[in-house]
């Protein structure tokens, strides 16, 4: 494991650097205003790229952008974290 902590503050690179797998725990995301994303173990890692994603969506969706549902999210597939299901959740 890491001593140094990894810190991104742009959501989209930070998404792209964890797609590749080119980081390791601890990472966090800065994203403005104390909102601060973490994984402090690689096994939270997924969580957190699920986490990031989630923000990314939700941030289109606000903007009135046009958004398709990502395979991942497929009825047939369920696959959300716990964290973003809270989240989808209470914006239902």
């Amino acid at each position: 494991m890491n001593d140094e902590p990894t810190v991104l503050t742009d959501l989209a690179e930070a998404i792209d650097v964890l797609e590749r797998g080119g980081v390791s725990a601890p990472v966090s995301i800065q994203l403005g205003n104390d909102v601060v994303l973490e994984a402090g173990t690689d096994h939270e890692i997924d969580g957190l790229l699920q986490r990031a994603r989630g923000l990314r969506l939700i941030t289109m969706i606000a903007a009135g952008e046009t958004v398709e549902r990502p395979s991942s999210m497929r009825q047939d597939r369920p696959a959300l974290h716990a964290r973003v299901k809270e989240i989808l959740d209470a914006l239902k």
